[in-house]
C-alpha cells in the first residue's frame, strides 16, 4: 500500500496565503485550506494545533511581513 504524500509545512502557508489573497482573512478555516490542499485537516491540525491561538494566522502575518522585505 503506497504511502500517502507529505505536505510540508510551507506549502500549508502558501496554500493559506493564496486562500487570504484571493478570497480575505474571513474566509480563512481549516477545512478552506484543507481543501485547497486536497488533504484533510489533521495534517495542519498536526503542524500548527488547529487555526486557533497562535496558529495559521500569525504564521501568515509573519510571512507576508517577511516577503514585503
Amino acid at each position: 500500500m503506497p504511502s500517502s504524500p507529505k505536505i510540508k509545512k510551507e506549502d500549508m502557508l502558501q496554500a493559506a496565503l493564496e486562500l487570504v489573497a484571493r478570497d480575505g482573512y474571513a474566509a480563512l478555516n481549516i477545512k478552506a485550506v484543507a481543501r485547497e490542499l486536497g488533504c484533510s485537516t489533521a495534517p495542519i491540525s498536526w503542524q500548527f494545533g488547529g487555526m486557533d491561538g497562535l496558529g495559521v494566522k500569525d504564521h501568515i502575518l509573519d510571512y507576508q511581513f517577511i516577503a514585503r522585505r
